[in-house]
């Protein structure tokens, strides 16, 4: 069961939808064996999605509105929520980001 609440869903798409753009180009440039021995082109597509997941996320914040309980004066402010299993999309940014450092670091058959 996927949980995402807003823009969430997000998540799921723009990193894969990058890295299998930028790993297609690097085929089509270098060819499939080229690919398949560096690490850089998927992590860079995953780094790129990232990035943009990171870029939506302070885009879709908005100011949100304020309520004020009458009894207390006190004073609360309702914004939309975009998340990805309770984690929200500007930090799912990070994540992806830190998944892309990962896919440099430890593929074993590649010097990058």
């Amino acid at each position: 069961m996927i949980i995402f609440q807003g823009f969430g869903f997000l998540v799921l798409f723009v990193p894969i939808a990058f890295y299998a753009a930028v790993v297609s180009v690097c085929r089509s440039s270098f060819g499939v064996s080229y690919t398949n021995t560096h690490a850089w082109p998927g992590a860079l597509g995953t780094a790129l999605g990232a990035a943009l997941l990171w870029f939506l996320a302070e885009k879709l914040k908005s100011p949100g509105r304020v309520l004020v309980d009458p009894a207390t004066g006190q004073q609360v402010i309702l914004r939309k929520k975009h998340s990805f299993f309770f984690i929200p999309l500007a930090y799912w940014g990070y994540i992806m980001l830190a998944i892309a450092f990962g896919m440099l670091l430890f593929r074993k058959d590649s010097p990058l």
